[in-house]
């Protein structure tokens, strides 16, 4: 640990950078559905965008399930007889229909928002953006005098 006076905070030694660059961003880039049934905790600890991924694949599962739902009970009004499978896929799109809204909650407290429409696009121009500014850095200039002021 170190302390910044200009922070007034401790800090751990791998957050701490130099020549006014930014510290890197480890991004996961391999997001699996199986991940969002791993407990809220973990969901907390993981960045936004790996969250915006699991979103985009959560929804998608849903409305699978809903799709799958809604043929179980026409089939069963037809005299089908898929009342477990229909039940059983009720259970499942209940959890994502959950996990989409912990999900979205976590991205609320951590972006302010979350996207409404998550696309392949979306998640690029996200990735190009994190891209440019990890590149980035810290640059100032000495500030100018006030307009009218004489030098002397």
């Amino acid at each position: 640990m170190a302390y910044c006076s200009f922070c007034e905070m401790d800090l751990w030694e791998e957050d701490i950078t130099e020549d006014g660059q930014r510290r890197e961003l480890v991004v996961q880039k391999a997001v699996l559905l199986i991940d969002a049934k791993r407990p809220t905790p973990y969901l907390m600890e993981q960045s936004a965008f790996s969250l915006i991924k699991l979103l985009k694949l959560v929804r998608a599962e849903r409305k699978r399930l809903y799709e799958m739902s809604r043929l179980f009970r026409k089939g069963n009004e037809a005299g089908g007889g898929f009342t477990e499978q229909q039940q059983v896929v009720n259970e499942d799109y209940e959890l994502f229909c959950r996990k989409a809204w912990v999900i979205e909650n976590i991205l609320r407290d951590k972006m302010s928002a979350f996207p409404a429409r998550i696309t392949d696009d979306y998640l690029e121009k996200m990735l190009e953006q994190m891209d440019k500014q990890s590149r980035d850095t810290m640059t100032f200039s000495a500030p100018r005098a006030p307009s009218g002021a004489t030098k002397k």
